[in-house]
């Protein structure tokens, strides 16, 4: 399952790239907002910083010493950030997910492992254990797994859809060898996805870091996401923008789910007059970001 050196070499181009690029967008955001109260590397695995997560609390939900059985607790939005499954933080996604904290909702922002440290299906196998780890420990934070939703970006959105398959769909999960945590995600968002990745040409260069051949020769079927949708899965906000590169896999889930008869709602943001771009609404202090951001806080609050 070792990825070849010309795919690690492309990995590591793409995670400088992008580092580069997401620090010039955050540089001089505050680590502290008002409203939201930071609980930082807590541990959720065995992998040490791989398998840390933090968790932003509005602060009207935060535990009381005092009286806390009557307290009401927070609805929680589980984030699986993007990055080619090559790249990215919870600390690039910390700024994002503290300004949908402010927005009413507690948001669980976690790393998982990344080549060469992983290779395909070990992130999902992280994503799985986020969500046995709230299933145990959402008391000691007051959050309502009754209230629980999912989002995720690029490649953070294709493991969107990947698990939420891997929920509704038994034969998928035995694939997995999962366990059903007990909880039940109410809806979710997939911001500028990657999806049907077994197209060809889909997976090629860096990704390739974390789909090594062995793995796309050996779990084929675990790769193929969409051939096991089905429309038990939750309703589903599906956004791109106008400039996104990977468009085309939004427009196309989309048409899939239609098909399907899958609940959803699809938008697109941004015009020739305002372009936006892959992942943009992660950018807090794009106008635009904020609309995505409120559409999909609205989307959510219809099922809460």
């Amino acid at each position: 399952m070792v990825a070849s050196p010309q795919a690690l070499a492309a990995a590591t181009a793409m995670n400088i790239a992008a580092k580069k690029n997401d620090d010039k967008r955050d540089k001089g955001l505050p680590l502290q907002v008002p409203g939201v109260v930071r609980y930082d590397d807590i541990s959720y695995g065995p992998a040490g910083k791989w398998n840390l997560l933090d968790i932003y609390l509005p602060e009207e939900y935060a535990p009381q010493k005092s009286d806390s059985q009557h307290q009401e607790a927070a609805p929680v939005i589980v984030s699986i950030h993007g990055g080619g499954w090559v790249y990215g933080t919870k600390e690039t996604y910390q700024f994002y997910l503290m300004s949908l904290a402010q927005m009413g909702f507690a948001c669980i922002n976690f790393n998982y492992r990344l080549p060469p440290h992983s290779h395909f299906p070990q992130e999902m196998d992280d994503v799985d254990r986020v969500f046995h780890w709230l299933d145990h420990h959402a008391g000691d934070y007051n959050l309502d797994l009754s209230r629980l939703f999912l989002v995720g970006d690029s490649a953070g959105g294709q493991m969107v859809d990947q698990y939420l398959t891997i929920l509704t769909n038994p034969q998928f999960r035995a694939l997995f060898g999962y366990e059903l945590p007990k909880l039940t995600v109410k809806a979710a968002a997939v911001n500028c996805g990657a999806s049907f990745l077994t197209m060809p040409g889909i997976i090629s260069g860096a990704i390739e870091a974390y789909f090594t051949k062995d793995s796309l020769q050996d779990r084929q079927d675990m790769i193929a996401t969409e051939k096991y949708m089905t429309a038990d899965l939750p309703p589903l906000f599906i956004q791109t923008a106008n400039d996104d590169f990977i468009r085309d896999c939004s427009v196309r889930l989309d048409g899939y789910l239609s098909g399907i008869g899958a609940g959803h709602e699809f938008h697109s943001y941004g015009d020739s007059k305002n372009p936006q771009g892959h992942v943009f609404h992660c950018d807090v202090r794009n106008p635009v970001a904020l609309q995505c951001n409120k559409d999909e806080i609205a989307f959510f609050n219809r099922f809460r």
